[in-house]
């Protein structure tokens, strides 16, 4: 099974309702619709952290187009968490977000491709 791991801001996450990280990852109008988040509780979010959550919901999309139900298992950390800042530490992360791929650290935005290229060769699939 391949780990992968993404450490971001995840403010979704720290919603009393919101017990399932992939569903918090999804992008506003998704959480505001699926999980009914007060629009109150959506607006003091950063518009950047919004937008870079956006881009973490469409790499896990990608990825599940991409490879389907493969052997992967993907856990959402967030970076103001001790679990987050573990994985952070451990892994020299300084760029949020980070993509985590067995404990290979892929960071910021634009390493979501080397990532999948990663996920592409460990799974050995084209």
């Amino acid at each position: 099974m391949i780990k992968v791991d993404i450490v971001g801001t995840f403010p979704y996450m720290h919603f009393a309702f919101c017990h399932c990280p992939f569903a918090c990852s999804y992008n506003t109008k998704d959480l505001v619709m699926g999980l009914g988040l007060p629009q109150e509780s959506i607006d003091e979010i950063p518009q950047e952290v919004k937008e870079e959550n956006e881009r973490v919901a469409e790499f896990l999309r990608r990825l599940f187009n991409r490879f389907g139900n493969a052997d992967v298992r993907i856990q959402l950390h967030d970076a103001g968490r001790p679990n987050g800042l573990w994985k952070a530490l451990r892994h020299g992360v300084k760029k949020y977000p980070a993509i985590l791929v067995d404990g290979k650290a892929f960071q910021g935005v634009e390493s979501f491709d080397p990532a999948l290229e990663e996920l592409k060769t460990k799974l050995g699939k084209s």
